[in-house]
């Protein structure tokens, strides 16, 4: 149709915690892997292309979802952490451990 569904990507902007991988979902496409392969896509490009050696995400401690589609994509929780205000939640990757998890499934 031509609807933008979302996005998802790299985002590291001065004084950011870290490279970020990040993604959002329009609501109703929600639960239909979208967040999962886009999160992957985006992965899979910020270690083979970019060549960073760890990525954070970053979300809410309540936002299920995205921490659903993190521990899916081989991301573990790290530490919270107050950003602009507000207490979040930090998810970690390292290159080897995306590749370790890649090669697992």
């Amino acid at each position: 149709t031509g609807q933008l569904l979302g996005r998802a990507g790299l985002y590291e902007a001065l004084g950011w915690p870290g490279c970020e991988i990040a993604w959002t979902i329009r609501r109703d496409r929600w639960n239909q892997g979208l967040a999962t392969e886009a999160g992957r896509a985006a992965l899979e490009f910020a270690f083979d292309v970019v060549k960073r050696d760890d990525l954070i995400s970053i979300m809410t401690a309540d936002n299920t979802g995205s921490i659903k589609v993190a521990t899916k994509l081989g991301l573990t929780y790290d530490r919270t952490e107050t950003i602009q205000g507000g207490e979040y939640s930090i998810y970690t990757i390292s290159r080897d451990e995306w590749r370790n998890c890649k090669d697992d499934g």
